[in-house]
Formats: structure tokens, sequence, C-alpha cells
């Protein structure tokens, strides 16, 4: 397995993260527990949950997941040996805290329960899910405009970093991040912790793959067609499409960790096995060109 620094902390982790949010839906506790054994064999030491979990998000799953990651750390004493990361909620969601925006009080109560459902004392990376002033992640790109109260928006993230200084000094967490945020929150958030010298934070976490580029130069067109032209890549150069997909995210110089996900066995350590794969400049031609043809899948 191969490590990188997770921002300018010092710990290093895995470059294929483990995914968890099918966890106590698509997948039982067992099978989580299985999948949890099985990636930390292979090295895969940085872990990824949310308060919100699991997938889709209704009232009957919210927790489910941090709980089965708890029942593991219960039963197995291996805490120490993972990087785990979870994630506050944003605002929109009824049965998470009247669906009501996260500010100091909202954040702390969130920590208690992650805490409580993991079974562990602290966290290693606590993420804000999404802005509470909305963005344009979760496929919102195509409708979203920025509209909102500059200098409330700024006064809501001195709470919220101020409040997360706290939960540091604590102990309860060791670092913070980012999730489906955009540029301006990102640099927003680290000139407000340089000036009042505040937690920075060290992570995002944004939807980045094969077929969703954002992080690219922003090419808006719809193309579904897109996935049969990569497989059409894998296939020619005799690869897997999804070995392809996540040794792509892998090899660029801005990504820290892919987070893979799975529902069977036999799809974790497929994952898992892209990191024997190396795509070679052929390949990496074949889908610059694919891209040209479809900039911007959804």
């Amino acid at each position: 397995m191969e490590y990188r620094e997770l921002g300018t902390t010092g710990v290093k982790v895995s470059v294929l993260c483990l995914g968890t949010m099918t966890w106590g839906n698509q997948n039982t506790e067992a099978e989580g527990h299985a999948q949890m054994d099985y990636a930390l064999d292979r090295g895969i030491n940085f872990w990824d949950t949310a308060e919100l979990y699991a997938i889709p998000p209704t009232p009957d799953t919210y927790g489910k997941t941090e709980t089965i990651i708890g029942t593991w750390f219960a039963s197995r004493k291996k805490r120490d040996q993972v990087i785990l990361a979870t994630k506050v909620a944003g605002p929109g969601l009824s049965w998470i805290r009247n669906g009501e925006k996260y500010d100091r009080r909202h954040i702390f109560a969130a920590v208690e329960g992650s805490l409580k459902r993991l079974q562990t004392d602290y966290i290693d990376l606590y993420q804000l899910h999404w802005p509470n002033r909305g963005s344009y992640h979760f496929s919102r790109h195509w409708q979203y405009a920025p509209q909102f109260d500059r200098a409330a928006v700024e006064a809501n993230m001195i709470e919220v970093l101020q409040a997360l200084q706290e939960l540091i000094q604590q102990g309860k967490i060791r670092f913070i991040g980012l999730s489906n945020e955009t540029a301006w929150g990102t640099m927003t958030y680290l000139h407000l912790a340089e000036k009042l010298h505040l937690p920075r934070v060290v992570s995002i976490q944004n939807e980045y793959s094969l077929l969703c580029r954002l992080f690219e130069p922003d090419l808006h067109e719809i193309a579904v067609s897109a996935v049969h032209a990569y497989k059409a890549v894998a296939a020619k150069h005799g690869l897997s499409l999804p070995q392809m997909a996540l040794a792509f995210v892998r090899q660029q110089p801005f990504v820290t960790a892919a987070i893979i996900g799975a529902t069977t066995m036999e799809q974790l350590k497929h994952n898992i096995d892209s990191m024997e794969v190396e795509l070679s400049p052929e390949v990496l031609a074949d889908i610059a060109a694919v891209r040209r043809d479809y900039p911007m899948p959804y």
C-alpha cells in the first residue's frame, strides 16, 4: 500500500480510503466488519464515514454506519491502527437537529453522538459534510447560484472554527476538514483561521472521479454515453473499468486518498487491487480523448 501525508498534519494515510456509507442499509454489520478486517489487512488505514450514513439518508438509517464501526472497534481493539474521518451533517434534514444549520451547539452535540456510536474517545479528521449556505455539489451545479449574506456566513464560520478549536483542545478531534465545499468557502475558512489564529482545515473531500471532474475547468455538458466510452478504453488496454477509474484518481498529484466503497467482499478486493494498476501514457491519452467528447457527464 502507498501512503501520503494528510494535508500538512504529518499523518500518513493510505491512498485508498475505505468508504462506509452502505453499511447499515445495503450491507449488514457482519459484512461491514468483514470489509474492515480485509481492508486493514491490505494496509488501508484511512476510513471515512459520517453521522448521516447509511445512504440513502433516512431517519431509520441515521447513525447506523458509525454504530457498525463502533462495534468493530470494540471487538477488534484496533482503534489505534485507523485514521478515522467522520462528518457533521449540514442543514436540510429534519431528523438531524431539526434540519438547522450547524453552529457551536450543534457541532458539540454531533461530536458527542459520533463518539458514542463509534465507541472511541477521539476522531482523527472531523469534516463539515456540506456548507450551511448550500453549494453546487450533489449534482446541483446546473441550478446553483450563490446568494447569501456574506457577513452572516463569515460570522457562522468563525463560530464553527471556534467550536472545533475547543474540541481539539479537549482531545475529542485531532484535525478538521471540509466536504462538498466551494473554492470561496475553502479560501474563506483558511483566511479566517489564519487571521484569528483558529484551526486550519487540512483537507477537502469533494466529489472527484472519472465522470465528475469539477475540480478541473468548469465545463457543463451531459453525456451518459461517457461510461461506455471509458469502458471501451479500459477494454482496449486490458483493464477493468473500476480499477482504471480508481487508478486515474489516485495518480492525480492533488489527491491524497481515493475513497472506495463496496457492497460485496469481491468488489472490495477488486477496488483494493487497483493499487497494482498504473496507467500508462497511452491509457491517459485515450482517457483525455474521451474527455474531449464528454467533458462533464453530470
